[in-house]
């Protein structure tokens, strides 16, 4: 169950709570009723952990970037560097007589957009992972859930001008991954939910390679 309030996003589980505040990640013990804090770099405007940013808001619909895996041992999380991302700044009117101005990271196109990276947590070892993604450049990292393996983390990593996705299977130990699926499109990929995994991990993956989106795949 995931709610979300104004900024402040979480993920209930059965003991424990995972949430994103000050753009930083949390897990709270329901038990013990402690809080403890997963990531410390979190700055407005230079490092987001677990919230999207602007981007991924917008154009992917994708909003909580975090995820347990299915026996609550291990928390995933994208982690998003937008120290380089050009700012943006308009005014705000509310029931203030003078406006005030907020500024944003907003890359328009051509500029440079956030740095991605993924990210494991093991919540026994207390102990963070990052996924080995060395072999793209300048991506997205559009969906990411964990599959009904518990230690297999799945990620769509979709290449800047969204004509080629890879669908990733992670282990959840060593944070190493392999490509399960590969689409390509000559204009680009539309990213969405369609993912369904089974009672095998076997998974149904809506395709358009032939032009049409009604049309499922079973891997």
């Amino acid at each position: 169950m995931t709610f979300k309030c104004k900024n402040l996003h979480f993920q209930l589980m059965v003991k424990k709570i995972a949430y994103a505040k000050d753009n930083n990640l949390f897990v709270y013990d329901l038990e013990t009723k402690k809080s403890t804090q997963i990531t410390t770099d979190g700055k407005k405007n230079g490092i987001i952990n677990g919230i999207t940013d602007w981007v991924y808001e917008e154009e992917f619909a994708f909003v909580r970037a975090f995820d347990w895996s299915a026996d609550s041992k291990k928390l995933a999380y994208i982690r998003f560097d937008e120290s380089q991302v050009p700012e943006f700044s308009m005014s705000i009117f509310g029931t203030s007589l003078y406006p005030t101005i907020e500024t944003f990271k907003y890359p328009k196109a051509g500029e440079k957009n956030s740095l991605v990276s993924l990210h494991i947590y093991d919540v026994a070892l207390a102990a963070t992972k990052e996924v080995n993604l060395g072999n793209y450049n300048d991506f997205y990292i559009a969906r990411m859930q964990w599959t009904n393996d518990a230690n297999v983390l799945s990620a769509q990593v979709l290449n800047r001008h969204q004509d080629n996705l890879d669908l990733l299977f992670i282990d959840g130990t060593t944070a190493t991954s392999k490509i399960v699926l590969n689409e390509k499109d000559n204009a680009y990929i539309d990213v969405t939910d369609n993912l369904t995994f089974l009672k095998d991990n076997s998974f149904i993956w809506t395709s358009e390679k032939d032009g049409f989106k009604s049309h499922l795949c079973l891997r």
